[in-house]
């Protein structure tokens, strides 16, 4: 196979490999490209009703948002312009999947939040021995007293 440098030695090239049809994804009339609007999730697949993560992987005790993972609501299906399209909405627009759910779930005790509410906050009652801040700064006290003084 001979290779030439130029337009007609790449567009031979492009029938060779089976007549590949170029199309413009710009119009020759103005310097904008066409407006194109991509779903976001568009790869994401679907979940099948009633999948569990624990038929899949073996579990720890898990809340049934994460056993049953197409119970999440809210994810942008909603069209966007390609040229606004960015990595982490393409991520965040991605459903969770039995896959993606986390296996174990480990919860946070609220026992400590729970006895602040029977007993109340603690207030330190110690006595405040510290100095007052300043809140403005000596040297314009010293010119406004020179100032007044003067006059």
């Amino acid at each position: 196979m001979k290779f030439t440098s130029g337009r007609d030695s790449s567009v031979t090239l492009l029938q060779r490999l089976g007549n590949v049809r170029l199309s413009l994804q710009y119009s020759m009339a103005s310097s904008q490209p066409e407006m194109q609007n991509v779903p976001l999730n568009e790869s994401a697949a679907p979940n099948e009703k009633g999948e569990r993560t624990s038929d899949y992987y073996k579990t720890q005790t898990i809340p049934d948002r994460f056993e049953h993972p197409e119970s999440f609501q809210g994810y942008n299906n909603k069209a966007q312009h390609i040229m606004y399209i960015t990595t982490n909405m393409k991520y965040g627009s991605k459903s969770p999947t039995v896959h993606t759910v986390p296996t174990s779930f480990h919860c946070k005790s609220q026992k400590f939040t729970e006895h602040l509410g029977k007993c109340g906050m603690y207030r330190n009652e110690g006595l405040n021995t510290a100095l007052d801040q300043v809140r403005f700064d000596d040297s314009l006290l010293v010119q406004l007293a020179s100032h007044h003084s003067g006059h």
